[in-house]
């Protein structure tokens, strides 16, 4: 939940500052460092934090509206002298729209956007939002791009990539999967059944009616039988 912080002081201008870490592990030193740097940028500006705005946990792809802590800080912020300040652009956005629509919305109240590291010179600063938010967005697509190679050398070898997929189970080194005996025979019996013309949904009825049940001691659902169906479907029809 975003929280606020009122720190009333008297100074010249105003502003709220925004801290947004993206996740639970960054917590307290991530919120801690922002909270100085925009201090240190008040007092170098003159300007007065009268609050700073907070949204833990939350992505800079995360659209504005859906910010609880940016949300009121937008709200909050009306007048020629107000701005809206944060560390570095990354904690506003992770791509220029984001960023765009968040100034937008400040121009209509007469606010202006602002980092802790401008230089002072308004066309300057706002280009070279733009531009972070532009490498933002690259930094953003690479990492996405390194992850899904990881994730496909990983699968290549046998590790296990996020949940265990029915029919397999973790090995005894607690990284690679095996073959799991019961379930790919269960997997053989719903081919089997699927090889007569039944549906999916008549397939689950069929296995719950065996006494065919899941992990969880439950019947399959035709989602779970759809799911380790449809390969070996797709590879048939190939």
């Amino acid at each position: 939940m975003a929280t606020i912080r009122q720190t009333p002081k008297q100074t010249n201008g105003i502003a709220w500052g925004y801290v947004r870490y993206s996740t639970a592990k960054q917590g307290e030193n991530s919120a801690e460092r922002q909270c100085q740097a925009l201090e240190r940028w008040a007092k170098r500006t003159g300007v007065e934090l009268v609050a700073v705005a907070y949204d833990p946990a939350v992505s800079r792809t995360t659209d504005h509206g859906e910010r609880p802590g940016l949300t009121a800080a937008l709200d909050g912020l009306h007048g020629s002298g107000a701005a809206l300040v944060a560390e570095t652009v990354s904690r506003f956005a992770g791509d220029g729209y984001i960023l765009e629509t968040i100034r937008r919305q400040l121009g209509k109240s007469g606010a202006r956007l602002a980092t802790a590291d401008e230089t002072g010179n308004a066309d300057l600063d706002e280009d070279r939002q733009d531009f972070e938010a532009m490498f933002s967005k690259r930094e953003i697509k690479q990492i996405r791009a390194r992850t899904k190679g990881a994730l496909a050398v990983k699968k290549m070898r046998g590790e296990r990539v996020g949940g265990i997929p029915y029919g397999k189970r973790l090995a005894a080194d607690g990284v690679h999967l095996e073959t799991d005996d019961a379930e790919q025979a269960v997997i053989a019996r719903a081919k089997a059944l699927s090889d007569t013309g039944l549906s999916v949904r008549a397939i689950a009825t069929a296995l719950a009616a065996e006494g065919i049940v899941g992990r969880t001691c439950n019947a399959l659902s035709h989602t779970q039988v759809h799911r380790f169906l449809r390969p070996l479907l797709v590879a048939e029809a190939a």
